[in-house]
């Protein structure tokens, strides 16, 4: 059932992202590709959660999540597992999807690891993009950060 159990105005930004030729351009300027899965879950929810539901796809993905305070749209990079990084320690069991966007949105780059996999993904926050706000030139706005 739609919207159950993710926020139906999630949905519709990310739909509003990806209607739009500037939403296109601020996603391909962040590693985004034509087909690469987004997968939404909520700001809260434990992170393996969210990582079962990536590990699906088994390629790179976005995670799009609604910011906690705002409930705007705010978009992970996940990279694919790799043997090439070095295996990190485990992301504690208590950590949510937002704890894994605050933790790669402070570090730029973030090498980690959930339990269930053998090896490690990188993860980058996207910078804030509003996809209803019609000035947006699909790059990088310090005054639209948050």
């Amino acid at each position: 059932m739609p919207g159950k159990y993710i926020q139906p105005s999630l949905i519709e930004q990310i739909r509003a992202l990806l209607a739009s030729r500037e939403g296109r351009s601020f996603l391909t300027s962040n590693s985004w590709v034509e087909g690469m899965p987004i997968v939404t879950g909520k700001a809260h929810e434990p992170l393996e959660t969210t990582m079962g539901l990536l590990s699906l796809h088994q390629r790179p993905a976005l995670i799009a999540v609604a910011e906690p305070e705002s409930d705007d749209l705010r978009l992970l990079y996940v990279s694919d597992l790799s043997r090439a990084l070095q295996i990190v320690p485990c992301l504690p069991k208590h950590f949510s999807l937002w704890d894994l966007f605050k933790a790669a949105d402070l570090s730029g780059l973030l090498t980690f690891r959930v339990k269930q996999w053998k090896f490690s993904r990188i993860a980058h926050a996207l910078p804030f993009f509003n996809p209803y706000q019609t000035s947006n030139v699909g790059a990088y706005r310090p005054e639209l950060a948050r």
